[in-house]
């Protein structure tokens, strides 16, 4: 099964924010989990399946301690990103776990350069719809892949730009 990747940009992530509260309960259950990589945190999530499922129980019943409203308005160039809650959050989280994906946080520069190359390759994509692409650019950079496996990848651009900036 691939692993499942969720990005969000650095100026609005409560996914990422939920999802490293569950780390945490985990983590706080089983020990080890100090000082590894996303990349490492994910297979250590899948040798304590367990461990996983008392958190996520506690997660079900505990929702309001791993998601809410952003305190201070977000902002980044993918403004379809910039929700105040992930509503869909915990299935989320969940199928990143099982597939032993993690989610990723980008700039609005890798934003930008997805952008540029989707609409280098003709895709009428928007810059919120550019965001798994941006996260495959910074992912691939180095930055959270810290293991020694092979990348391959699958992108799916979500948006369109529409209104005004929308090609006639």
């Amino acid at each position: 099964m691939p692993r499942v990747h969720c990005v969000q940009t650095s100026g609005c992530a409560p996914l990422k924010r939920a999802y490293d509260r569950v780390v945490k309960l985990v983590g706080d259950a089983v020990s080890g989990f100090e000082g590894l990589g996303s990349a490492q945190v994910a297979s250590k999530l899948a040798e304590n399946p367990e461990a996983v499922e008392e958190a996520l129980k506690y997660v079900r019943a505990h929702a309001e301690e791993f998601m809410w409203a952003w305190e201070e308005t977000p902002h980044s160039i993918a403004h379809g990103v910039l929700d105040d809650e992930t509503y869909d959050w915990y299935t989320i989280v969940t199928g990143m776990i099982s597939t032993q994906g993690f989610p990723i946080t980008v700039e609005d520069d890798s934003v930008i350069t997805a952008y540029e190359l989707g609409h280098a390759i003709g895709m009428d994509v928007c810059h919120t719809g550019a965001c798994g692409l941006g996260g495959l650019v910074h992912f691939s950079g180095g930055a959270q892949n810290q293991t020694d496996e092979d990348v391959s990848s699958l992108v799916y651009f979500t948006g369109q730009v529409r209104g005004p900036q929308a090609k006639m």
